[in-house]
């Protein structure tokens, strides 16, 4: 998903910048997000079985599957549909943050046919995560497995509800494609699983599992676009555990961080082609952040971050997420205006992931 272009103060403007990623320009569709948890009565479940054939697999992990329907009140019917997956006993239900959002009214309809009302306990934007609840008790629950675990070319299921609960519980197999690839889907970069296993809107918060029955991610996005087939996105397991506790326990990603930019890498050939620094090219800024009042500028390079080099989006948010809201983080700044390196401390704010409507959409 593009990036929204911003005005840039030297001729390395977002135009030129962006003709060298032309040849690459595709589409990337967001359609769900991750899975588990282990906060307040639900309980996640570990196991170690052999592997099954495919039809014990989609045996298993149906009856966890549920549509969830979304209505607003500017619309007569639903105004949405997507896929959860019930996580615990009495009801907790992991989906996407857009299959909710903007929704007034939340409907569950689970693997038999029957419907329950259903209200938000917490979601984020940044992750496209979110919980629900619905009252009932005695339900089935997924098993979960470690997505630590993956590997490349692991056989994989991924089951949800393409185009809706027309086509509810649908099952497609394929493999683990690779198992680390940093991609921004428009809320900021994260780390997904790739897999080929067929994956379609409708199918947002749908389970992706393991040929041992057990969840390893929720099918979040696809490359769409002439050319691409079999390009399909889930958030790893590992990642979703701590922001799914957490909107639980606090109803949003309590202790996250974010700088307030929203940046772009600039790796070796850009770099060398534009006669530039390997970093982070700023292309918005917050301007209630720390980072607008110390001064950082659109068009900015970010080459550092507490004197660790920022070669990839990875260095950069891995050495940002050290530290805690309030923390105080020193960048180096490549500024081609004036082709000098500057230095600027900067505050590091929480990131609720969009928790308050008001809350400004920089992502890193």
């Amino acid at each position: 998903m593009d990036t929204a272009a911003c005005k840039n103060e030297t001729n390395f403007s977002p135009k030129n910048y962006n003709q060298f990623y032309k040849r690459f320009k595709t589409t990337v569709i967001v359609i769900s997000a991750t899975a588990i948890l282990t906060a307040g009565t639900a309980t996640v479940h570990y196991v170690n079985e052999k592997p099954l054939t495919t039809e014990q697999v989609a045996e298993r992990i149906c009856p966890c599957i549920v549509g969830v329907i979304q209505y607003r009140s500017d619309r007569v019917t639903e105004s949405g549909e997507g896929s959860g997956i019930i996580i615990s006993s009495d009801g907790y239900i992991v989906t996407n943050n857009h299959v909710i959002e903007g929704a007034n009214k939340l409907e569950v309809v689970n693997s038999s046919g029957k419907r329950y009302q259903a209200k938000t306990v917490g979601r984020d934007s940044r992750t496209d995560l979110a919980v629900i609840k619905i009252n009932a008790t005695g339900l089935r629950t997924a098993k979960f497995g470690d997505s630590n675990a993956c590997k490349v070319g692991e056989k994989v299921v991924a089951v949800g509800n393409p185009s809706g609960l027309k086509l509810a519980g649908s099952v497609t197999q394929g493999i683990l494609s690779a198992i680390d690839r940093d991609i921004d889907v428009g809320n900021g970069p994260m780390n997904l699983l790739q897999t080929d296993a067929a994956i379609n809107p409708g199918n947002s918060g749908g389970a992706l599992v393991n040929m041992r029955g057990e969840v390893i991610g929720i099918n979040s996005a696809k490359i769409s676009g002439q050319g691409y087939e079999g390009i399909g996105f889930s958030i790893p397991i590992s990642s979703a555990r701590p922001i799914i506790e957490s909107l639980i326990k606090y109803g949003y990603v309590k202790g996250r961080v974010k700088l307030g930019l929203n940046c772009r890498m600039i790796e070796g050939v850009t770099a060398k082609a534009n006669n530039l620094p390997v970093g982070a090219f700023v292309e918005s800024v917050d301007p209630k952040s720390s980072a607008s009042m110390s001064g950082i500028k659109v068009g900015d390079i970010i080459t550092s971050i507490n004197n660790v080099r920022v070669t990839s989006t990875r260095a950069l948010l891995t050495e940002r997420d050290k530290h805690k809201p309030g923390d105080i983080v020193t960048l180096t700044v490549f500024r081609r205006r004036t082709s000098g390196t500057l230095i600027f401390n900067v505050r590091l704010m929480e990131d609720r992931g969009y928790a308050s409507e008001t809350e400004d959409t920089a992502g890193w």
